[in-house]
C-alpha cells in the first residue's frame, strides 16, 4: 500500500530465533515483482526506494483553452491505465511507476496527443490537434443565412467522426471542438433547404477559426427559396412574356385600326376611284403620326 507516505512492513516474533539461512526480501505491486534482493539478518532496518510519483497533466485545445472530458491512455512500467480530465482540462496521475511514461489523448475517439515524458513532479501540459471553428453562412448577396445546418466531417486512419451545428439569426454558426490531427480529411457541408454546399477544410482554416460559406441562394423565405440561376430564368421569362404580349398588342392594335379604316372607306372602296390608293396611305400615315414606313407597309398590307 501507498496510502501512507512512509509505508513499512514490521516483523516481530514473540520469541528470537537465531537465524543462520540467507534471508531475501521481496516486493510486489499487484502481481508484478518490483524488488528481489538480499537482507543482512542481523539488520534491524532495512530501506527500499521505489520510483513511484505522481504525474498532474493539463490538456488543452490548440489554442490553449482547456479541454474538459479528453480521454489519457498512460504507459508506464507497471502497465497501462486510463483517465479523464476535468472540467478545467487537469487530471492527477497517482503512483507511477518508472523513469519514462507514453501519454496518448484522445478526444471522442480520435487520438489528438502522444508524448514520452520523463518522470518528474512538474505538472506536464499536453496540447492537442482540437480546434474551435466558426462557420459565416451568406447568401449570393452576402445576406445572412439562418437556421443553416452546418457540419464537418473528420475522416483519418480507424476514425471517422461529424460535427454539427446551427447557424442564429446573423448565419453564424460555431462548430466547437474539432479534432483534426495531421493526415485527416475534413469536410465542410453547409445545407439550407435544397441548397447545399460542401468544401474542404485546410489546416490554415482550422488555424485561422472563421470560414465564410457562400451559398447560391439570392432569396430564402422558408417555403420560398431561389437560387441565383432560377432568379434569371425567371426574369427571362417575364422579359420574353412582356415581349410576346408587346407583340401580339401591336398586331391587335393594327388590326383594329384596319377595321377602323375600312368602315370609313367603305363606300368609297366599292367605288374604287383611281384616287382611292393613295388618299388610303395618306391616310393611314396621319392615323399613324409619322412613324416608321415599315410599319406604314405594314398596315396597308394588312388593309
Amino acid at each position: 500500500s501507498l496510502d501512507s507516505p512512509s509505508p513499512r512492513l514490521t516483523l516481530a516474533p514473540q520469541i528470537p530465533i537465531p537465524i543462520k539461512a540467507a534471508l531475501k526480501l521481496v516486493v510486489y505491486w499487484g502481481d508484478r515483482l518490483l524488488v528481489e534482493k538480499a537482507v543482512d539478518p542481523y539488520s534491524r532496518v532495512r530501506y527500499v526506494n521505489l520510483s513511484f510519483v505522481d504525474l498532474g497533466v493539463e490538456v488543452v485545445d490548440a489554442t490553449g483553452h482547456p479541454l474538459p472530458g479528453a480521454a489519457l491512455r498512460i504507459e508506464d512500467a507497471l502497465g497501462v491505465r486510463e483517465a479523464v480530465t476535468d472540467q478545467y482540462g487537469r487530471v492527477l496521475l497517482k503512483h507511477l511507476y518508472g523513469e519514462r511514461f507514453e501519454v496518448e489523448v484522445t478526444w471522442r475517439g480520435v487520438p489528438v496527443a502522444r508524448k514520452s515524458v520523463a518522470a518528474s513532479e512538474e505538472e506536464l501540459t499536453l496540447k492537442t490537434y482540437v480546434y474551435n471553428l466558426e462557420v459565416v453562412v451568406r447568401g449570393a448577396l452576402g445576406q445572412p443565412v439562418a437556421g443553416a445546418l452546418v457540419g464537418v466531417s473528420i475522416s483519418g486512419p480507424n476514425f471517422s467522426l461529424e460535427v454539427n451545428a446551427t447557424a442564429g439569426s446573423d448565419g453564424l454558426a460555431e462548430v466547437k471542438w474539432l479534432p483534426a490531427p495531421p493526415g485527416s480529411t475534413l469536410i465542410l457541408r453547409v445545407i439550407k433547404g435544397r441548397v447545399e454546399l460542401a468544401r474542404p477544410l485546410t489546416l490554415a482554416d482550422l488555424e485561422e477559426g472563421v470560414v465564410e460559406a457562400r451559398l447560391d441562394l439570392l432569396m430564402d423565405y422558408g417555403w420560398l427559396q431561389l437560387r441565383v440561376g432560377e432568379f434569371i430564368a425567371l426574369v427571362a421569362a417575364a422579359a420574353l412574356s412582356i415581349a410576346a404580349v408587346a407583340l401580339v398588342y401591336r398586331a391587335l392594335r393594327t388590326r383594329l385600326a384596319a377595321r377602323k379604316v375600312l368602315s370609313e372607306y367603305r363606300l368609297e372602296w366599292e367605288a374604287a376611284p383611281s384616287s382611292f390608293w393613295d388618299r388610303l396611305r395618306a391616310r393611314i400615315r396621319a392615323m399613324l403620326g409619322g412613324e416608321e414606313e415599315e410599319e406604314e407597309g405594314e398596315f396597308f398590307e394588312e388593309l
